[in-house]
């Protein structure tokens, strides 16, 4: 604890003032874990139930209002409660399958091929066709901020998934029978029932959870593969690759809930995509120092951040919002 109340003072010191930089390749660009995180959107921090707020555009919201929580697991234990925004993954967008643009790894070269098949008729084939590679970067603890606090993840750098080794992510008809409620979620109706999450979302506000399926302005998550609707935005179209991916690793029960009532005293799994729980850090090609919920009209973060190279891959740092019941 007195590791993070250390580290709220030296923010405002440290975090760098600038809101933009190119990316030094569209093939090798490591990450930074400091330069390229955006530090304010750390908070708010609620720490039993006492808000703390700095910066910008520091969206959130909260299922926990008091500051005193009771567990019997691990073991029994009164607390208080804990709610910050915590760097816990990257995602990578990659137009040519296996490349690592972030670890400067170059798979391309060995002409592994990617799962799935590929439609002979290009005639209707989408603008854009995402790679992603999610992965497992747990920043404060990478750079031992907070290495004692109970409510952080400690585990280290990890590829969760690579999207090239997806069949049901590379095939259409694969995923279709891997996920048959798309059927439901993939069509005009269920595109128009998205309204109202567009709306919030057009008004810089989390999307709402009951319409799992839709991803604001962004799109649908459905189907969950590389198919892309149609879009101008490059930078878009990535962030939907990785809200797919996202919702898909929910879906699955990989993924874990981290946020609410039920996440105090242990972590659990969602079915369905708790947006709420998410927020987007635009770091590469070109950096951007502010959080978007999932599905935020791109007017707002999204302008002018393609490079004159026009570089085919994106970065995004995933921050994760975690209610813990701390000591």
């Amino acid at each position: 604890m007195k590791r993070l109340l250390v580290l709220l003072l030296c923010l405002t010191l440290l975090i760098p003032t600038g809101r933009n930089s190119y990316a030094k390749s569209d093939s090798c660009d490591f990450f930074n874990p400091i330069t390229d995180v955006c530090w304010w959107c750390l908070f708010p921090i609620r720490i039993g139930g006492v808000k703390v707020t700095l910066g910008y555009n520091n969206i959130d919201y909260s299922d926990v209002n008091s500051p005193i929580c009771v567990c019997m697991t691990p073991f029994p234990r009164i607390g208080i409660t804990v709610s910050f925004w915590e760097a816990a993954r990257i995602a990578e967008t990659v137009q040519q399958p296996w490349k690592f643009p972030d670890f400067c790894l170059d798979l391309s070269i060995a002409k592994i091929p990617a799962g799935g098949t590929e439609s002979s008729n290009t005639v209707n084939q989408p603008r854009y066709q995402w790679q992603v590679h999610w992965i497992a970067y747990p920043v404060f603890e990478m750079l031992s901020i907070a290495m004692d606090f109970i409510c952080l993840e400690h585990t280290g750098i990890d590829f969760g998934y690579v999207s090239e080794l997806d069949p049901n992510w590379n095939d259409d008809f694969t995923a279709l029978f891997v996920y048959p409620e798309t059927i439901l979620f993939a069509n005009p109706i269920a595109e128009f029932a998205c309204l109202p999450d567009r709306a919030m979302t057009a008004a810089r506000q989390f999307g709402l959870t009951p319409l799992f399926w839709c991803a604001g302005n962004w799109g649908t998550t459905y189907p969950l593969t590389k198919a892309i609707s149609e879009t101008d935005s490059p930078t878009i179209s990535a962030a939907l690759a990785v809200a797919k991916v996202n919702a898909m690793l929910h879906r699955d029960f990989v993924a874990k809930k981290t946020a609410g009532l039920e996440a105090l005293c242990g972590l659990g799994f969602s079915f369905i995509f708790p947006k709420k729980q998410y927020k987007y850090q635009l770091a590469k090609p070109i950096r951007d120092f502010q959080c978007v919920p999932v599905g935020q009209d791109e007017i707002w973060w999204a302008e002018l951040k393609e490079p004159i190279t026009k570089d085919t891959y994106h970065t995004f740092v995933i921050w994760r919002k975690r209610d813990c019941c701390a000591f």
